[in-house]
């Protein structure tokens, strides 16, 4: 990585700064800085190699003949799953065999990226969908955790998840719905005995095109093959950068919704103040630096994994009410 970006002149990318904490003047110059910032491929993240997820390419105007021809050619990805999708133009869905975290998972992802680059486009309604194995989740707490996290902060983790737009695609609302509201209302009918809620109803998921998809999860602590979760959520992206960063983002709140020292206290103060507006796809388009900040702080254990999901929450500053989708100023480096 450069390390000659201003941004890390000023903070430590090892260190862990509680940036929600820092004065109006430190946050102005935070954002500078994240605006001269590119985000750069890594080789690897920072998250354990025993996690399996899988991924799902959207494409359309896919060449399917060419596409074949050159995923052959890369011995590692030749047996991948490729089908026709008929919910898009001319369309692909390029599923990933189980991955892990490794040298050889993001070669690989680097190699479809290109491949797709040449061949295919993303259009208004392709999305990227990634499974992790449900053996993270380790207990019902977590689950719970999740929804309490997820329900207090969606506005936050779609707007990041539009990827390299500033607004969602044309379908989101349809394959890929919010589910704040759906689980608070779970939560709000059991609130008087959240201590022995049924799991299953946070799990009971009949409708699957949701943004986060628990139908496959059938066990919190073993690992067998179609035992997921799926977050759906992500507008489609052909940069192997934007797919890190979302799987990071995944992970990091399983990790924290896992953690003993899940902040109970400020995500229900946030709630509170925003119960009018949960799963409005508008508001999801609006920039709020104050719960982005909070969020990266209880989520993140590192600075670097923060300027990452800023950078990609701010993108270029812009918000739009355009219904097409809206590509951001680059903030991906070349």
């Amino acid at each position: 990585m450069d390390n000659d970006y201003n941004i890390f002149k000023y903070i430590n990318p090892s260190e862990n700064l509680n940036f929600s904490q820092l004065s109006d003047y430190k946050i102005n110059q935070l954002i500078n800085l994240l605006s001269e910032f590119d985000l750069e491929f890594r080789h690897i993240l920072d998250i354990s190699k025993q996690i399996k997820f899988g991924m799902e390419f959207e494409v359309e105007e896919a060449y399917y003949k060419k596409i074949m021809a050159d995923i052959k050619k890369v011995q590692s990805i030749s047996d991948w799953n490729i089908k026709d999708d008929k919910s898009l133009f001319d369309g692909l869905e390029i599923s990933t065999p189980i991955l892990k975290n490794d040298n050889k998972s993001w070669k690989n992802i680097l190699s479809i990226c290109s491949i797709l680059q040449k061949h295919s486009e993303i259009g208004e309604n392709c999305g990227a969908h990634i499974h992790i194995g449900a053996q993270i989740l380790q207990k019902d707490q977590t689950l719970l955790n999740l929804a309490l996290l997820w329900i207090t902060y969606e506005n936050i983790i779609f707007r990041f998840c539009f990827g390299e737009y500033i607004n969602e695609r044309a379908n989101l609302n349809t394959f890929s719905k919010p589910i704040a509201y759906k689980w608070y209302q779970i939560l709000k009918d059991n609130k008087n005995n959240l201590d022995n809620l049924n799991i299953a109803l946070l799990l009971s998921n009949e409708d699957t095109y949701r943004a986060v998809n628990t139908y496959h999860i059938e066990s919190l602590n073993q690992e067998f093959y179609y035992n997921t979760i799926e977050f759906r959520l992500g507008n489609g992206t052909l940069s192997p950068v934007i797919w890190q960063n979302y799987l990071n983002l995944y992970v990091k709140i399983i990790n924290y919704c896992k953690d003993s020292k899940f902040n109970y206290e400020v995500i229900q103060n946030r709630l509170c103040s925003k119960l009018n507006s949960l799963s409005n796809l508008v508001n999801y388009r609006k920039i709020n630096i104050a719960e982005a900040l909070e969020f990266s702080d209880l989520v993140f254990n590192n600075n670097l994994d923060k300027i990452y999901f800023l950078r990609q929450y701010l993108k270029d500053g812009t918000t739009t009410s355009k219904k097409e989708l809206v590509l951001s100023r680059t903030f991906i480096k070349k």
